[in-house]
């Protein structure tokens, strides 16, 4: 029993063996004629050493039907390989006799002299055209991945891309075209360019697709405007250039930009722009403007006739040794630039000769201040001078010149006033453009130009404060006055809970004087009020605790109310500047601020005929106060 057992296990793994290989050698060399052939005898192999296996199973399991089985199997495929082996062997025995072969061989030798440059050329064309045809294959490829990249390029692109015909037919556009002005793939198959040019723009747009016609190379810019799906005008600008083939024009191609919202913008800028020059050349006094190098950066109309200019453009650049000015005079004015630009501190109400360009001399009043940047840094100076040469040579004239002081106030008043309203719309269209361009074109841009939007954003919102502040300074020297009997113990409990309201998890202990009657105006003594404590809430917000205080201290003169708190305080040295607009003790970056608050306090305390001062020292804490004269009091009562 073991001796069939190992005979057929060993002829039914040779079959098998048998089988791998030539289907290995079919897999190799796929040139071989008659495969039909050799996968019957692959089959017929498989079978024979199945039946091999089988009789190893019988011999422990007698199981003749699934031997009968693979033998009926086997001997279709024998037929089988039989019936497709007869119409074989005629095509075999065709097939050239290694004798046949030598000689023909031995020809091709003959011949071989002959054609040995006809068969190396044949062999080099051969290996070109191989060459060639893989390249091809290759750089089909190739312009199939630029095809697809370039659309996915021109469709992220966030220019307006189109493809139009000689004819005017459009050919193809982007995304952003379809996005920009509505229209969708249905829309635009078999759409006229025409259908979107705007009526007005049709003569200048066939002018410049003739011109493209008649000289192909060239690249034209232009300017016009849409109509989208929904009848809105899109101004557009950019180039269209000619595409060739064969020389001859095949498509316009036109890259734009949607520019109407920039447009719009700057539009509503230089008519801000030229708001502000009217304003500035109305004014009666002479103004202008230098950087840090005491270069002239503008000035009005005024000062430039004075200084022999023929506009206010020239004087961009100049410095005083252009104008002129005698040496002494020149050597001064850089004197006082230096001060202003190095200690940041206004000099104010110069008086000196100054030689006009007509060779007169003139007294003048000046006054110089530092201008700085968001950041508080020192960016150049403003000059204002006045005129004073009448009041100098006449002393009769004194009250004359106050009256035109008086006038320019009142001007530069009106000036305050109007620059704080007209400078809403720009301000607003800057706020509104910079965040339209974050959200439409935040995708593009990288972070330096977020940095740069939102920049732009926070600066506009703190003009916008300043622009209210100055709006409220403004109406605090010009409301009219309505008295009412006030209990400023109730105010400041209410201002008080709102500013606790704003930061819960501040730590603040309030003292308020009870029962503090005045007689004065609401609104003013809101403002007052309002004012006095931001400062002391916002002064106190980086101590962990803190304590603010409103007190009356009784007098025989007039009460002085006070406002204490213990926070960062102040330099005694600089409290001259405490009450002037725009001057700031602290920079912005720790504490925020207009340095307007105090001035309008000033201006409403004033207006009730009282006084206003203060007291402190670096984080010991400020006190301010002020007075209501008691005769307001005795009429309440």
């Amino acid at each position: 029993m073991s001796l069939p057992l190992i005979a057929d296990t060993l002829m039914g793994i040779a079959y098998y063996a048998i089988a791998c290989s030539l289907i290995y050698f079919l897999q190799k060399r796929k040139d071989i004629p008659f495969t039909s052939i050799f996968l019957l005898f692959v089959a017929f192999i498989v079978v024979g050493g199945t039946n091999h296996f089988i009789d190893v199973w019988t011999l422990w399991h007698p199981d003749y039907w699934l031997s009968g089985t693979v033998k009926v199997i086997t001997a279709g495929i024998v037929v089988s390989t039989a019936l497709q082996l007869i119409p074989v062997i005629p095509q075999v025995l065709d097939l050239p006799s290694p004798a046949h072969l030598e000689q023909i061989n031995q020809q091709l030798q003959q011949l071989q002299q002959e054609i040995s440059e006809r068969k190396q050329a044949e062999q080099q064309l051969q290996q070109l055209n191989q060459f060639l045809g893989l390249n091809l294959r290759e750089r089909t490829a190739a312009l199939v991945k630029q095809e697809i990249q370039l659309h996915a390029f021109l469709d992220n692109a966030t220019d307006l891309i189109q493809s139009v015909s000689p004819e005017g037919k459009i050919l193809f556009v982007n995304q952003a075209w379809k996005t920009t002005l509505g229209y969708n793939d249905a829309d635009v198959d078999q759409m006229s360019v025409s259908r979107i040019i705007h009526p007005d723009e049709i003569a200048c747009f066939q002018s410049v697709i003739q011109q493209l016609l008649t000289t192909p190379g060239d690249v034209i810019a232009v300017e016009t405007k849409f109509i989208a799906k929904d009848g809105r005008e899109i101004l557009v600008e950019g180039n269209i250039n000619c595409q060739l083939e064969n020389g001859q024009p095949v498509a316009l191609r036109w890259i734009l930009n949607d520019v109407t919202q920039y447009k719009k913008a700057t539009e509503e800028l230089q008519n801000s722009k030229l708001f502000l020059e009217l304003i500035l050349n109305t004014i009666p006094l002479y103004i202008f403007w230098k950087d840090q190098e005491s270069v002239y950066q503008g000035c009005n109309e005024r000062w430039a006739t004075m200084a022999g200019l023929a506009s206010s453009e020239q004087v961009v650049g100049m410095t005083d040794q252009q104008l002129p000015w005698t040496d002494d005079e020149r050597e001064w004015y850089l004197r006082c630039d230096r001060k202003v630009l190095t200690t940041g501190q206004s000099l104010l109400n110069i008086q000196g000769q100054q030689t006009q360009a007509d060779g007169q001399q003139k007294w003048r009043q000046a006054n110089k201040v530092p201008i700085r940047d968001a950041t508080g840094q020192i960016v150049g100076l403003l000059g204002i001078i006045a005129d004073i040469t009448k009041r100098q040579h006449t002393g009769g004239q004194l009250q004359q010149y106050t009256s035109q002081l008086e006038v320019a106030n009142q001007e530069l008043e009106a000036f305050t006033y109007s620059v704080s309203h007209d400078l809403r719309a720009p301000l607003r269209a800057i706020n509104g453009f910079s965040q339209a361009l974050l959200e439409d074109y935040g995708d593009t841009l990288d972070e330096t130009g977020k940095d740069y939007c939102n920049r732009i954003r926070k600066n506009a919102s703190r003009m916008g404060l300043l622009i209210d502040n100055l709006l409220t300074l403004s109406r605090v020297a010009r409301a009219a006055m309505h008295y009412v009997t006030i209990n400023l113990s109730d105010l400041v409990q209410e201002l008080a809970s709102e500013l606790q309201t704003s930061a819960p998890h501040r730590s603040v202990e309030w003292i308020i004087a009870p029962d503090a009657l005045v007689y004065a105006d609401a609104n003013l003594m809101r403002i007052v009020l309002n004012n006095l404590l931001q400062n002391a809430w916002k002064f106190t917000s980086y101590h962990p605790t803190a304590r603010i205080e409103f007190g009356v201290l009784q007098q025989d003169e007039d009460p002085i109310y006070f406002i204490q708190d213990d926070g960062a305080g102040f330099d005694l040295a600089y409290i001259q500047m405490l009450f002037r607009v725009f001057q700031r003790l602290h920079t912005i970056h720790e504490f925020p601020g207009t340095g307007i608050g105090l001035a309008t306090v000033e201006r409403a305390i004033h207006r009730h005929g009282g006084k206003v001062w203060a007291e402190g020292a670096v984080e010991q804490g400020a006190t301010f106060y002020f007075t209501i004269p008691k005769y307001l009091h005795s009429v309440a009562t």
